[in-house]
């Protein structure tokens, strides 16, 4: 096996990178390995070790590797990101259609909401805002509750609603 030149890690055989600390492996250290193996010797992998598999191009790495040994991209899972309130959202969408959104990070959808809820109440001197300012108000809190159940399930939430 050879050695990472920077850690002095193990590194396993055709390994482009050091799995602990990302570090490029020398071909001189390649060459070396090749004149340690023995022609008609196989390299077989222990078989109690645990892996996982890369994201980026799917071989198999150890479950402790921080950087993939092949392509060299961190192996690290993104950081969980913090989870929105779907009661905030509704709270806050009873009082301005739109705001509950903006304050669960959907600023796109919610101005849209806002500008809607707007001309629905300019609306108003011509009757149809009567009908369409309860339509809005309901429909953005149904769909900030939505958006956030969706969010916090890591399902992808389109930003756009009409514009």
């Amino acid at each position: 096996m050879v050695k990472c030149d920077v850690c002095g890690e193990e590194v396993v055989d055709g390994s482009k990178f050091c799995s602990k600390c990302g570090s490029e492996i020398s071909l001189k250290a390649e060459e070396e390995k090749v004149e340690d193996v023995m022609e008609d010797e196989i390299p077989v992998a222990p078989k109690n070790t645990q892996t996982k598999f890369c994201t980026n191009c799917g071989s198999e790495i150890d479950i402790k590797a921080v950087v993939c040994p092949k392509c060299g991209v961190s192996t690290k899972t993104p950081t969980a990101t913090k989870e929105k309130s779907a009661a905030l959202g509704i709270i806050l969408n009873f009082f301005v259609p739109g705001l509950g959104h903006i304050g669960c990070e959907f600023t796109h959808r919610g101005l849209n909401f806002l500008v809607m809820y707007v001309i629905s109440i300019a609306l108003m001197f011509v009757l149809i805002g009567f009908i369409l300012v309860p339509v809005i108000w309901i429909w953005s809190m149904i769909d900030v509750n939505t958006c956030v159940n969706k969010a916090n399930a890591g399902e992808f939430v389109d930003e756009k609603i009409i514009f």
